[in-house]
């Protein structure tokens, strides 16, 4: 591609949109367990690249004397919010502060 040769212009093209003829659906058997579907998606050499990462951006974003206190986190600690952010698109509420609250009208 190169944006040298695209000239704008107000008549338009039709687009051809090839017909769509592989299969659909997972091509794997899916794992019974949560789990294991979470570990589709998140493999055991995705996490701790976010574990280094997330441990980066807080040494460069933290004044030296706040990152002093900044505790690293591990990659239980990832998995738990992943699997959070997950749960909290699964279970809505009526606001983000009650999946924080402790109150048992909502459990969590």
């Amino acid at each position: 591609y190169n944006s040298s040769n695209v000239e704008w212009t107000s008549h338009l093209k039709p687009v051809v949109i090839k017909p769509f003829t592989s299969d659909v659906g997972p091509h794997t058997i899916l794992p019974h367990l949560a789990i294991g579907r979470f570990e589709l998606f998140f493999t055991s050499s995705i996490i701790p690249n976010f574990v280094d990462q997330t441990n980066l951006y807080a040494s460069h974003c933290m004044s030296p004397e706040s990152f002093q206190s900044w505790e690293k986190v591990c990659q239980e600690e990832i998995e738990a919010f992943l699997g959070f952010k997950i749960l909290m698109g699964l279970v809505k509420l009526p606001s983000l502060l009650d999946y924080w609250s402790k109150d048992e009208t909502y459990p969590l």
